[in-house]
Protein backbone atom coordinates (compact mmCIF):
# COMPACT_ATOMS: atom_id res chain seq x y z
CA UNK A 1 0.00 0.00 0.00
CA UNK A 2 1.59 3.06 -1.03
CA UNK A 3 1.41 6.35 1.64
CA UNK A 4 -1.09 8.23 0.00
CA UNK A 5 -3.96 4.89 0.26
CA UNK A 6 -2.95 5.05 3.90
CA UNK A 7 -6.14 4.77 5.79
CA UNK A 8 -5.12 7.30 8.52
CA UNK A 9 -3.72 9.59 5.51
CA UNK A 10 -7.03 9.20 4.06
CA UNK A 11 -8.68 10.11 7.05
CA UNK A 12 -6.71 13.23 7.57
CA UNK A 13 -7.19 14.07 4.01
CA UNK A 14 -10.97 14.32 4.24
CA UNK A 15 -10.96 16.07 7.72
CA UNK A 16 -9.30 18.99 6.17
CA UNK A 17 -10.99 18.85 2.98
CA UNK A 18 -14.22 18.82 4.98
CA UNK A 19 -12.87 21.60 7.19
CA UNK A 20 -11.53 23.48 4.34
CA UNK A 21 -15.32 23.53 2.55
CA UNK A 22 -16.82 24.80 6.36
CA UNK A 23 -14.61 27.63 6.48
CA UNK A 24 -15.19 29.09 2.79
CA UNK A 25 -18.98 28.57 3.07
CA UNK A 26 -19.20 25.56 0.41
CA UNK A 27 -20.74 23.44 3.49
CA UNK A 28 -22.88 25.88 5.68
CA UNK A 29 -24.54 25.60 8.86
CA UNK A 30 -27.84 23.08 9.05
CA UNK A 31 -26.53 21.12 5.50
CA UNK A 32 -26.92 17.91 5.01
CA UNK A 33 -24.10 15.98 4.46
CA UNK A 34 -24.14 13.69 2.08
CA UNK A 35 -21.40 11.01 2.13
CA UNK A 36 -21.67 9.74 -1.07
CA UNK A 37 -21.21 13.47 -2.67
CA UNK A 38 -18.45 14.17 -0.70
CA UNK A 39 -17.42 10.87 -1.54
CA UNK A 40 -16.88 11.80 -5.00
CA UNK A 41 -15.75 15.49 -4.63
CA UNK A 42 -12.61 14.68 -3.11
CA UNK A 43 -12.12 11.16 -4.85
CA UNK A 44 -11.95 9.53 -1.52
CA UNK A 45 -13.94 6.08 -0.29
CA UNK A 46 -16.89 7.09 1.84
CA UNK A 47 -14.96 5.03 5.12
CA UNK A 48 -12.45 7.69 5.36
CA UNK A 49 -15.46 10.47 5.11
CA UNK A 50 -17.11 8.80 8.10
CA UNK A 51 -14.36 8.45 10.02
CA UNK A 52 -13.56 12.13 9.38
CA UNK A 53 -16.50 13.14 10.45
CA UNK A 54 -16.69 11.34 13.51
CA UNK A 55 -13.86 13.31 14.48
CA UNK A 56 -15.73 16.91 13.34
CA UNK A 57 -18.91 15.53 15.28
CA UNK A 58 -16.30 15.05 18.56
CA UNK A 59 -14.97 18.79 17.99
CA UNK A 60 -18.42 19.85 17.48
CA UNK A 61 -18.34 21.48 13.89
CA UNK A 62 -21.04 18.49 12.43
CA UNK A 63 -23.64 16.76 14.48
CA UNK A 64 -25.57 13.88 13.96
CA UNK A 65 -29.37 14.06 13.95
CA UNK A 66 -31.18 11.01 14.70
CA UNK A 67 -33.61 11.06 11.16
CA UNK A 68 -31.96 13.42 9.73
CA UNK A 69 -28.74 12.15 9.55
CA UNK A 70 -25.22 14.40 9.74
CA UNK A 71 -25.41 18.10 9.14
CA UNK A 72 -23.02 20.70 9.87
CA UNK A 73 -23.80 22.13 13.04
CA UNK A 74 -26.13 25.43 13.31
CA UNK A 75 -24.87 28.53 15.05
CA UNK A 76 -26.42 29.48 18.71
CA UNK A 77 -26.00 32.06 20.88
CA UNK A 78 -25.16 29.31 23.44
CA UNK A 79 -22.72 28.16 21.36
CA UNK A 80 -20.41 30.90 20.90
CA UNK A 81 -21.14 31.74 24.94
CA UNK A 82 -19.82 28.35 26.05
CA UNK A 83 -16.72 28.58 23.26
CA UNK A 84 -15.94 32.36 25.15
CA UNK A 85 -15.82 31.11 28.46
CA UNK A 86 -13.87 28.28 27.32
CA UNK A 87 -11.76 30.40 25.53
CA UNK A 88 -11.32 32.69 28.89
CA UNK A 89 -10.13 29.44 31.28
CA UNK A 90 -7.41 28.63 28.70
CA UNK A 91 -6.00 32.01 27.93
CA UNK A 92 -6.56 32.88 31.98
CA UNK A 93 -4.93 29.81 32.99
CA UNK A 94 -1.38 30.47 30.74
CA UNK A 95 -0.92 34.06 32.38
CA UNK A 96 2.01 32.54 34.52
CA UNK A 97 3.53 30.84 31.55
CA UNK A 98 3.02 34.25 29.35
CA UNK A 99 5.01 35.90 32.15
CA UNK A 100 7.68 33.29 32.88
CA UNK A 101 8.57 32.89 29.37
CA UNK A 102 8.59 37.05 28.79
CA UNK A 103 11.08 37.38 31.21
CA UNK A 104 13.33 34.63 30.43
CA UNK A 105 13.34 35.04 26.23
CA UNK A 106 12.90 38.47 25.69
CA UNK A 107 12.50 37.23 21.91
CA UNK A 108 9.19 36.44 22.80
CA UNK A 109 8.16 40.18 23.59
CA UNK A 110 9.29 40.92 20.17
CA UNK A 111 7.31 38.01 18.25
CA UNK A 112 4.16 39.28 19.78
CA UNK A 113 4.92 43.03 19.10
CA UNK A 114 5.71 42.06 15.65
CA UNK A 115 2.36 40.19 15.29
CA UNK A 116 0.60 43.66 16.69
CA UNK A 117 2.49 45.86 13.99
CA UNK A 118 1.71 43.52 11.08
CA UNK A 119 -1.93 43.49 12.06
CA UNK A 120 -1.75 47.22 12.03
CA UNK A 121 -0.36 47.64 8.78
CA UNK A 122 -2.77 45.20 7.40
CA UNK A 123 -5.55 47.24 8.61
CA UNK A 124 -4.55 49.98 6.81
CA UNK A 125 -5.36 47.94 3.19
CA UNK A 126 -8.30 45.92 4.82
CA UNK A 127 -11.09 45.49 2.49
CA UNK A 128 -14.32 43.51 4.30
CA UNK A 129 -14.68 42.21 0.50
CA UNK A 130 -11.94 39.64 1.67
CA UNK A 131 -13.65 38.90 4.65
CA UNK A 132 -10.42 40.64 6.50
CA UNK A 133 -8.96 36.56 6.40
CA UNK A 134 -5.59 38.27 7.05
CA UNK A 135 -6.73 40.25 9.78
CA UNK A 136 -8.31 37.14 11.66
CA UNK A 137 -5.12 35.43 10.70
CA UNK A 138 -2.78 37.48 12.29
CA UNK A 139 -5.21 38.32 15.60
CA UNK A 140 -5.74 34.17 15.69
CA UNK A 141 -1.83 33.89 15.22
CA UNK A 142 -1.55 36.17 18.49
CA UNK A 143 -3.27 34.08 21.09
CA UNK A 144 -2.23 31.05 19.39
CA UNK A 145 1.11 32.33 20.97
CA UNK A 146 0.05 33.12 24.33
CA UNK A 147 -1.60 29.77 24.83
CA UNK A 148 1.37 27.88 23.25
CA UNK A 149 3.64 29.24 26.24
CA UNK A 150 1.92 26.54 27.92
CA UNK A 151 3.40 23.99 25.83
CA UNK A 152 0.73 21.14 26.77
CA UNK A 153 -0.54 20.00 23.13
CA UNK A 154 -3.89 18.57 24.60
CA UNK A 155 -4.96 22.12 25.52
CA UNK A 156 -3.50 23.33 22.11
CA UNK A 157 -5.50 20.96 20.60
CA UNK A 158 -8.45 22.16 22.10
CA UNK A 159 -7.72 26.08 21.42
CA UNK A 160 -7.34 25.12 17.94
CA UNK A 161 -10.89 23.73 17.92
CA UNK A 162 -11.98 26.45 19.45
CA UNK A 163 -10.27 28.77 17.24
CA UNK A 164 -12.21 26.92 14.15
CA UNK A 165 -15.32 27.59 16.21
CA UNK A 166 -14.58 31.76 16.44
CA UNK A 167 -13.72 31.41 12.33
CA UNK A 168 -17.34 29.74 11.20
CA UNK A 169 -18.96 32.82 13.77
CA UNK A 170 -16.99 35.28 12.15
CA UNK A 171 -17.48 34.60 8.50
CA UNK A 172 -21.32 34.73 9.24
CA UNK A 173 -21.15 38.01 11.12
CA UNK A 174 -20.58 41.93 9.98
CA UNK A 175 -17.20 42.27 9.35
CA UNK A 176 -16.88 46.42 10.35
CA UNK A 177 -13.46 48.13 10.95
CA UNK A 178 -14.27 50.06 13.75
CA UNK A 179 -14.14 46.60 15.69
CA UNK A 180 -10.98 45.96 13.87
CA UNK A 181 -9.54 48.44 15.12
CA UNK A 182 -10.75 48.41 18.74
CA UNK A 183 -9.43 45.24 19.08
CA UNK A 184 -5.98 46.21 17.70
CA UNK A 185 -5.74 48.62 20.63
CA UNK A 186 -6.71 45.57 23.29
CA UNK A 187 -3.79 43.65 21.65
CA UNK A 188 -1.91 46.34 22.11
CA UNK A 189 -2.66 46.63 25.97
CA UNK A 190 -2.06 42.56 26.10
CA UNK A 191 1.30 43.14 24.72
CA UNK A 192 2.27 45.93 27.39
CA UNK A 193 0.93 44.35 30.09
CA UNK A 194 3.28 41.38 28.91
CA UNK A 195 5.91 43.84 28.53
CA UNK A 196 5.70 44.77 32.37
CA UNK A 197 5.28 41.11 33.71
CA UNK A 198 2.29 42.54 35.58
CA UNK A 199 -0.44 39.72 36.17
CA UNK A 200 -2.98 42.10 36.87
CA UNK A 201 -2.72 44.28 34.38
CA UNK A 202 -2.17 41.17 31.71
CA UNK A 203 -5.40 39.50 33.23
CA UNK A 204 -7.62 42.36 33.33
CA UNK A 205 -6.19 43.27 29.08
CA UNK A 206 -7.00 39.49 28.55
CA UNK A 207 -10.75 39.87 30.03
CA UNK A 208 -11.65 42.94 28.01
CA UNK A 209 -10.25 42.08 25.03
CA UNK A 210 -12.63 38.52 25.21
CA UNK A 211 -15.25 40.08 26.89
CA UNK A 212 -15.61 42.91 23.83
CA UNK A 213 -14.92 40.13 21.32
CA UNK A 214 -17.97 38.16 22.87
CA UNK A 215 -20.27 41.27 23.10
CA UNK A 216 -19.37 42.01 19.69
CA UNK A 217 -19.99 38.66 18.35
CA UNK A 218 -22.93 37.94 20.21
CA UNK A 219 -24.97 41.22 18.55
CA UNK A 220 -23.66 40.65 14.86
CA UNK A 221 -24.82 36.69 15.13
CA UNK A 222 -28.51 38.58 16.68
CA UNK A 223 -29.23 41.03 13.95
CA UNK A 224 -27.79 39.05 11.25
CA UNK A 225 -28.82 35.26 11.69
CA UNK A 226 -31.64 35.38 13.48
CA UNK A 227 -33.89 34.99 10.31
CA UNK A 228 -31.29 33.38 8.46
CA UNK A 229 -30.95 29.00 7.71
CA UNK A 230 -27.00 29.15 9.81
CA UNK A 231 -28.94 30.02 12.87
CA UNK A 232 -30.49 28.14 15.05
CA UNK A 233 -32.81 30.56 17.39
CA UNK A 234 -33.45 27.89 19.86
CA UNK A 235 -30.88 27.44 21.58
CA UNK A 236 -30.29 30.76 22.49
Amino acid sequence: MSNIDSPYLLVDLAYRAIKDDILTKQLVPGKKIVVHDLSQRYQISETPIKQALNRLITEGLVESIPRRGVTIKKLTLKGLRDMMQARRMIELFAVPQILQKAKEEPQFVDILNENTCQLEESLKTASASDYYAKQNQLDTQFHVLLVGTLENEKISEIYSHLGTHLVVFYLYGVKQMERFLESLEEHKEILRAVRNLDRKELEEALLHHLDMTEADSQKNLTQVLKNCSVFDPDKN
